[in-house]
This record gives C-alpha cells, sequence and structure tokens, in this order.
C-alpha cells in the first residue's frame, strides 16, 4: 500500500497504543462505491471511519466541504447504519433499527490548520461540519495518545468479538468466511431417537475470519495473470472469492466476472455476494455454460440447437467473440476449479478481458489438478499449459501454491495421503502420463478428529446399502453432527446394464430410490444437489436436512461429515475394476489408454469425494477388494495407517 508519512504514523501509533482487541482496516471500501475508501476503526464501543484530506487552501477547503463533502459525509452515514443494521446482532431492537454502538465519521488533514479568526468568520453549518475534522494539531494529539483522542474504552465492551466478525463481513467481506447455519438439531426425550428435525429455518451465517497467512496470499496476488495451485481443503475457493471481493471494492466501476464449471459451488459463491452485499453490483457470478447461454442472448446471436447442447451453444458464442459480435468484456476473470475446463473455454475466458496488458487486468485463475472429474485433459495437460498466446503460468512469480489443508482433520488428511501413496504406485506404471508435479498436492493439517471408516457390505443389494447408509447417519447424529452437515456422496445413484450387475443380487444397480424411502421413513429431511426425474435441486443456502449429492457435484463444498457410497458401477463400464487388465501391456494402444483415463479419472474422483469431509470421513464397499482395484486401494489405505 502507498501509505505516506502521515499514514504511517497513525498506523503505527494505533498499532502500538490500542490492545489487540481493537482491529484496524485500512484502505477498505465499506459502501462499493467510488473514491469510497476509509480506513475503519473498530474499537470496543464504537466505529470510527476515517479518510484522508488533502487541500492547499482554506478557500479549496470550504468550498469542497460546502457542495460535497457535508452531503457525501451524510449520505455515506446513512448507507453504513442501514448496512450494518440489517444485522439483528448488531441492533438494540430488530423493529426500529438501532444500532449497540456509535458510528463516527471523521477526515483528518495532517498538513492543514485553521487559524482561530479564520474560523470565526465562517457560517453556522460549516463549523458543524469541522466538528468532525482533524487537523495538524488534533492529529499530532492523536499520534501520541489516541486512546485519550478516540475516547477508546477498554472496560466497555460494547461490541464483542462475535459482533467484529460480523461487522468485518458487513464492511470488509474480503477478510471473511461465511457458513450458512442453516438449522439447529433437536432430539425431543419424549420421541423415537430418530425423530430429528430442524428447529427453524432461519439462514444465520457462521462468520469467521481468515488467518495472516490467508491475508499474505490474497495480498500477493497482483495484477496481471496468476495461477493458485493447492490441495483440497486448503480454502483457495475462499481466497479466490476473497480477492474477488477486494478488486471489486477497489474497483466498483469496473465489472469482474467470477465463474467455474459446477453449479453446487456458483451457488456457494452466489450467497456469499449476497450475503457480502455485492449483489446487482459488479461482480458477476455464473457457471460457463450458463455464461455462453447469457452471451447469446444478450447479444442476440443466432441459435437454432438444443438447449442444453453445449458444444454447439459453445461454437456459436466463440465464433463470435472471433467475429467482434459479443459486447462484454471484465476488468478482472477469476476461474475456479480451472482444472475441469477445456482449453478453448479457458482461452474463450481470457479474450472476454478489456484489456490484454497485464499491468491493466486480473486474471486469476485457481485449481487441483487431481480434482479433475471430468479427464479432458489430453496427456495430462492443464487447460493453462500449451498456447503461447496465452498467460505463462511456468514462472514461480505467478504460481502461488497454498501448503495448508484448512478442512479435513489429521486423521482423514493422513488416510488421503495413505490412498494417494498407493494410487501413485499404480499410476506410475500407465503408459497415460499424468505429466505433472502439482497432481495431488497435499497439505498439512493440523485438526485432530476421528479416523476414517471403510464399512463393508454383507448382502450385495441395493436396499442393503441404502440400510448401511441410514445407519451411518443414525451414528453421526448421535455424536452430534448436524443433519444438514451430512453429506451422502455418490458416485452413481443408480447404473443400468443390459447383462445385469456382476455379483448384485438385484439385476440394475440403483441405491437413490430405495434410500429416499428409508430416509422418509425414518424421519430424515433431505436435500438434493443434483437434478433427478422431475424432482427439483435445491440451492445452496437453502439447503434444509441431509445432502445428497454427486462426486462431481461437491467439487468446492465441504461438510461435516461424508458417506460415501454408489461405488459397484466404478470402473464397470470401461472395464477398470481388473487391476491385470488396468496394467496389461498387450491390449491395442487406443483400447489400453482408453481403459487407463478411466482408472485416472476413478482415482481424482475418489480423491475429490474423500476430501469433501472435515471431521467424519465413512467409506461404503459394496465389493471385496479381490472383485474390484478401487475397494482394495480404499482399504488398503487404511491398513497402510494402522501400519504407521
Amino acid at each position: 500500500m502507498n501509505l505516506d508519512k502521515h499514514d504511517k504514523l497513525l498506523v503505527n501509533s494505533l498499532k502500538n497504543k490500542l490492545t489487540e482487541e481493537n482491529i484496524l482496516l485500512l484502505d477498505v471500501n465499506p459502501l462499493k462505491i467510488k473514491d469510497g475508501e476509509y480506513h475503519i476503526l473498530i474499537l470496543n464501543n464504537k466505529l470510527i471511519f476515517l479518510k484522508r484530506l488533502n487541500f492547499d487552501s482554506l478557500e479549496s477547503f470550504i468550498q469542497t466541504v460546502k457542495f460535497f463533502l457535508k452531503d457525501s459525509q451524510k449520505n455515506d452515514y446513512k448507507r453504513l447504519k442501514q448496512r450494518l443494521n440489517n444485522h439483528r446482532q448488531l441492533v438494540k431492537d430488530k423493529n426500529n433499527q438501532l444500532l449497540r454502538f456509535d458510528i463516527q465519521i471523521k477526515y483528518y488533514l495532517p498538513d492543514f490548520n485553521i487559524k482561530n479568526y479564520e474560523y470565526t468568520k465562517l457560517n453556522k453549518e460549516i463549523k458543524y461540519f469541522l466538528d468532525d475534522c482533524i487537523f495538524q494539531n488534533e492529529f499530532r494529539k492523536i499520534i501520541t495518545n489516541p486512546q485519550k483522542e478516540f475516547k477508546v474504552s477498554n472496560d466497555q465492551k460494547i461490541i464483542t468479538h462475535e459482533m467484529k466478525k460480523v461487522i468485518l463481513q458487513k464492511l470488509s467481506p474480503e477478510y471473511t468466511i461465511s457458513k450458512p447455519n442453516i438449522g439447529e438439531i433437536i432430539n425431543h426425550s419424549n420421541t423415537d431417537d430418530k425423530d430429528y428435525y430442524v428447529k427453524s429455518n432461519d439462514r444465520i451465517a457462521n462468520i469467521y475470519t481468515l488467518d495472516e497467512e490467508q491475508i499474505n496470499i490474497i495480498n500477493n496476488i497482483s495484477k496481471g495473470n496468476q495461477l493458485l495451485l493447492a490441495c483440497a481443503g486448503s480454502g483457495k475457493s475462499v481466497l479466490l472469492l476473497s480477492k474477488c471481493f477486494k478488486a471489486a471494492s477497489k474497483h466498483p466501476d469496473r465489472k469482474f466476472l467470477l465463474t467455474c464449471y459446477n453449479v453446487n459451488l456458483k451457488n456457494y459463491y452466489e450467497w456469499q455476494i449476497e450475503v457480502a452485499g455485492f449483489r446487482e453490483k459488479n461482480v458477476e457470478c455464473i457457471t460457463f455454460l450458463a455464461l455462453c447461454k447469457r452471451l447469446i442472448k444478450n447479444n442476440k446471436l443466432k441459435y437454432n440447437g438444443k438447449r442444453d447442447d453445449f458444444d454447439k451453444i459453445f461454437e456459436t458464442v466463440k465464433k463470435a467473440l472471433k467475429e467482434g459480435k459479443i459486447n462484454e468484456r471484465y476488468f478482472g476473470i477469476f476461474i475456479d476449479e480451472v482444472q475441469i475446463f477445456k482449453s478453448e473455454w479457458y482461452k474463450f475466458c481470457f479474450n472476454l478481458l478489456e484489456n490484454k496488458n497485464s499491468n491493466d487486468h486480473l486474471f486469476v485463475v485457481c485449481g487441483d489438478l487431481s480434482q479433475r472429474v471430468k479427464l479432458e485433459l489430453e496427456q495430462g495437460k492443464a487447460p493453462w499449459q500449451g498456447d503461447e498466446k496465452l498467460p505463462d503460468f511456468n514462472k514461480e512469480k505467478n504460481i502461488i501454491r497454498i501448503e495448508k489443508n484448512y478442512r479435513n482433520t489429521k486423521q482423514i488428511n493422513d488416510y488421503i495421503n495413505s490412498f494417494i501413496g498407493l494410487a501413485r504406485n499404480c499410476l506410475s506404471r500407465l503408459r497415460f502420463k499424468h505429466g505433472s508435479e502439482d497432481l495431488f498436492l497435499r497439505g498439512k493439517a493440523f485438526r485432530e478428529g476421528e479416523l476414517p471408516k471403510i464399512l463393508e457390505l454383507k448382502n450385495y443389494n441395493n436396499k442393503s446399502e441404502a440400510k448401511m447408509i441410514i445407519k451411518e447417519i443414525d451414528c453421526l447424529i448421535k455424536k452430534g453432527v448436524s443433519i444438514s452437515e451430512i453429506a451422502v456422496v455418490m458416485f452413481h445413484k443408480q447404473f443400468r446394464s443390459r447383462t445385469g450387475i456382476p455379483n448384485w443380487e438385484d439385476r440394475h444397480y440403483n441405491i437413490f430410490n430405495p434410500l429416499i424411502r428409508l430416509l422418509h421413513n425414518n424421519k430424515y429431511s433431505h436435500t438434493i444437489l443434483f437434478d433427478y426425474g422431475n424432482e427439483l435441486r435445491s440451492d445452496y443456502a437453502e439447503r434444509k436436512g441431509i445432502n445428497l449429492i454427486s462426486s462431481e457435484g461437491a467439487l468446492g463444498l465441504d461438510f461435516d461429515a461424508v458417506i460415501l457410497c454408489g461405488l459397484k458401477p466404478m470402473g464397470l463400464y470401461h472395464n477398470t475394476k481388473d487391476a491385470e487388465i488396468i496394467f496389461d501391456k498387450s491390449n491395442p494402444v487406443d483400447e489400453r489408454l482408453e481403459i487407463e483415463k478411466n482408472f485416472h479419472e476413478n482415482i481424482t474422483t475418489l480423491y475429490t469425494s474423500c476430501t469433501r469431509a472435515r471431521n467424519y470421513l465413512s467409506i461404503i464397499l459394496p465389493e471385496t477388494i479381490d472383485e474390484s482395484i478401487y475397494s482394495y486401494l480404499l482399504k488398503k489405505a487404511k491398513v497402510k495407517m494402522s501400519i504407521k
């Protein structure tokens, strides 16, 4: 930040002479408006918004106060109050919307003074405004004793620690993470143990602040092109969103695009944007498919294909962009889960920038090569590799690697490391090369928890697997896990085969229908986070009850507990259950590459699914270790942990 000597004096004085429970935010834009930057001092008893002013003469200062600053202060004060009083934790009474604390807007002019004879000539209205100005003499007093001049109270703690987190989220969301608090589970003593239900539909957000390491990463993302590479659970999506918030606040008159592949991740981002107050402002959040559809509609392009023919939709907008028929351009573009993007999608996004000059745009992509649940890459190349006309991320200064796992417990992280170690040995024997040292990046976890559970079916049929899921849900709830924080992650909810399913009592594989019936019978509410027939999927913030989601749909999300199931069809179609077939070098090259590619996809899908769990991970194996290499790897990974 470009702080001059007076700003540095102020910062150092506040840092050294105020206690750590007070917070100073530098150069933030709480109202998301042009020239709306303030330094914000969050004290125990009040909020003080500080804005620096520079004037050479009294006349120019008075004219600015008279025709601009006076009204600007009133408008900012009104909007700041409105921004804060829509949260019930910050108001005395939700009916009258009175804040629990005072807020003040102060202007400081450390090089400027008004003499007494000049002051007496001013009218009453201007004098009233000057009460909120800190001139040279007052500024010196603040530097010497900020507690006294700002009337800081260390005893009167009107603003609690939790309230400070809410204030941070309302005024500077780039420093916070919000999680929807979807409802509290109650177990009534006069009912059956399985009668759990949601107390209310109150969507209050739990707010967490970023740590120093995360803030430093955000501040290291500068103008130009940047690539964030990290393990699952590192918070890379949060950091991407935070940087987007910060950039959008600094440039409220410029447009920003935040895009991804996954609808559930987009819904999560939309909820974060709405909570942060960027709705209908300068941040557009949309999946890449929806972006292409919107470009067709907004630019009145001719399209005669089917509604969801994505290849044809993309070809239409790709051609239109080349012909100069698309008007939309963005100052900043942020792409999450970029490893799922095809190279041409990635190139298309880059060409939507206002300016290709790296000094006048933000192009930030974020991904984890290990989470390529759709392996679109040829010979392991990522979307950003292989095109000289696109940003070069081979230089370390353009790549930020995150090596801390904020999500998984040590036990879950160790299990995943064990699984990945076994998987790497298998992948090293393949002809298909993953081609990157960044595949399966692993971070260091720091929270203790329980060991993952490997659950093996005794009866091989749809109802037995569904019953085992319900049994595990019962177990998790008895441990105190909120029903809305349990996710049943399915590789396949159903699978049909003309020849039947080997070693499966039912002709077709379908755990979804019996699971839905059992959830109803056990009075468990549920949310479907993928499409199924005519039943509509739910949005991220509107979910209630047990989450039913696919492995692909879970990308970018996390849950307190994950039950991984639906693994019976894994490798069935491409015949990759048998290790001998996977590693058989006598197969024709094309056939072998297809087999190896499917095996690679399945490994990354298992990795992605397991890494969604914060505290509890349960894996249901529908086959023995002799029947499926995937069952072997998942079970052997835990055995390997025990040996260690």
